[in-house]
């Protein structure tokens, strides 16, 4: 395993160019675990997260703060979440989230986040670069994202380990395996 700043060209990128082809990559899956706390209640749960476009997203949760298994489904009609043989629909996955499961996951501009990019949609507050040029530090929409490490793959460097909070609300994603489509 390379060092967080090895010269390897993939890490001699700048951040332009980085940021760049990162927003090329709009097929993607990933899956991992996440851990959420928000106040004194927290829990972990595997994901699986399939993006094939904005606005066409598959994000699967099993488990998480003893529940069972949740589907949440982004397309353009808006979401739709499926937890215990039960469908809910939505306009934004985000709120459709929170308002059957409780949980705050910023969806939306979390699809942005676990690929090292800040969301082009919301205004930026602050983001801090390593000295490699991957984004370390962001803060968007009153969130605060911090990208602890990375992992290669297919010459691109991927984020491997986010952590989110905002207020008493904290996720850590580990992104385990990345599988990336053209």
């Amino acid at each position: 395993m390379a060092p967080p700043h090895s010269t390897t060209a993939a890490l001699q990128l700048d951040w332009e160019t980085r940021k760049a082809q990162l927003q090329q990559l709009q097929q993607w899956q990933v899956d991992g675990r996440v851990a959420l706390r928000m106040g004194k209640e927290g829990g972990q749960s595997g994901f699986s997260w399939k993006h094939k476009s904005a606005l066409q997203q598959q994000f699967n949760l099993s488990g998480l703060l003893g529940a069972g298994a949740v589907e949440l489904l982004v397309g353009g009609a808006g979401a739709q979440l499926t937890t215990a043989g039960e469908s809910y629909r939505g306009d934004r996955a985000s709120q459709l989230l929170f308002e059957v499961t409780g949980w705050k996951i910023p969806v939306e501009a979390a699809q942005y986040w676990i690929k090292g990019l800040p969301d082009p949609t919301l205004e930026l507050e602050s983001l801090v670069l390593d000295e490699a040029n991957r984004l370390q530090q962001l803060q968007q929409a009153g969130w605060r994202i911090e990208i602890r490490r990375y992992q290669q793959l297919n010459q691109m460097e991927l984020p491997a380990f986010v952590v989110m909070e905002q207020g008493d609300v904290r996720l850590k994603l580990r992104l385990n395996r990345w599988r990336l489509q053209s």
